[in-house]
């Protein structure tokens, strides 16, 4: 008979813990949100150097808020005989909570552009990133952001794009 009980005892506490929310707010039966790789492409406008913007970036989660976005960046060229330039930027963004639309994020930027004299072509800097995303929790997100860059100067690119959660 006592172990009846307990057996009964065990099962009902078990289906209880079922049935509670694992984080506050959240529902029985939901998952809560963990978050994945993504990769993206982006456009974009640098209001300093060039005209426009192609590059990439891949987002990877250290968190359910928190990612590192390295990201590649070509300055698309004016004229054909003006060589390349691009920008390569690892960044730490964080989405703060509840909502987590917004993002506010910085890290390192590398600058190469071939005009300048030989010894001192490629540049050293930071950047500091605001930027929405939109669609955070579906497959394909859409996301605006705008990167203050500090490589001897500050200079402000305005990008938008979107990103492919990765399986």
């Amino acid at each position: 008979m006592k172990g009846t009980v307990g057996i009964l005892l065990v099962s009902a506490l078990y289906s209880v813990s079922l049935a509670a929310p694992r984080h506050p707010g959240q529902l029985p039966g939901h998952r809560p949100f963990t978050a994945r790789e993504k990769i993206g492409i982006r456009l974009g406008n640098d209001f300093e150097r060039d005209p426009l913007l192609l590059g990439a970036q891949f987002w990877f989660p250290l968190g359910s808020c928190c990612h590192l976005v390295p990201s590649f960046d070509m300055m698309l060229r004016e004229k054909i005989s003006d060589e390349e330039r691009w920008q390569f930027n690892g960044d730490l963004v964080f989405h703060p909570r509840p909502l987590q639309l917004f993002y506010i994020g910085g890290g390192l930027a590398v600058f190469h552009s071939p005009d300048q004299n030989p010894s001192n072509r490629t540049r050293y800097g930071g950047n500091a990133l605001l930027g929405l995303t939109l669609g955070r929790r579906s497959p394909i997100s859409f996301f605006i952001q705008g990167r203050w860059s500090y490589l001897r100067h500050f200079c402000f690119s305005l990008m938008a794009g979107m990103n492919l959660v990765l399986q």
